[in-house]
């Protein structure tokens, strides 16, 4: 006979020893809320998220992903945005509370971003030592 958790569940198939906070939405396995991975708002088990997540780009790594391309290409006072929210997309997948599969969208918008804030740092320094020299020039 199966144990039963406090919530009237089994307990984690993962571990044994907590009780299940949620059935997996594909497969039925019982898992504990460390073990559950959500995507969509449904409750996955390990390997069913896993199989399930890899397949899909979330959408938060697509908006960090061009928000790092605009940084770069319209509006370099994005770049903090981009690393923001590459960052944060990052976090979310290690907690698996976004999918795997935009992982690589995420590591993108960060480098991305810095990227972006470089150009605008050199840019500025260009244009300080265009004044510079336009001013020296001019007290001669």
């Amino acid at each position: 006979m199966e144990a039963v958790g406090d919530a009237g569940l089994g307990v984690c198939a993962g571990h044994p020893e907590r009780a299940a906070a949620a059935p997996c939405s594909r497969c039925g396995t019982f898992a504990c809320a460390q073990c559950l991975g959500w995507l969509e708002g449904a409750p996955y088990c390990p390997p069913c998220w896993h199989r399930v997540s890899y397949r899909e780009e979330g959408r938060g790594s697509l908006v960090a992903l061009w928000t790092g391309v605009a940084s770069i290409f319209c509006c370099a006072a994005l770049a903090p945005v981009a690393i923001h929210l590459g960052r944060q997309e990052l976090r979310l997948i290690a907690e698996r509370r976004a999918p795997m599969g935009g992982t690589q969208n995420a590591q993108a918008a960060v480098w991305l971003g810095w990227t972006g804030a470089g150009l605008f740092g050199v840019a500025m320094l260009g244009m300080a030592c265009l004044w510079a020299t336009a001013a020296m020039l001019g007290q001669r």
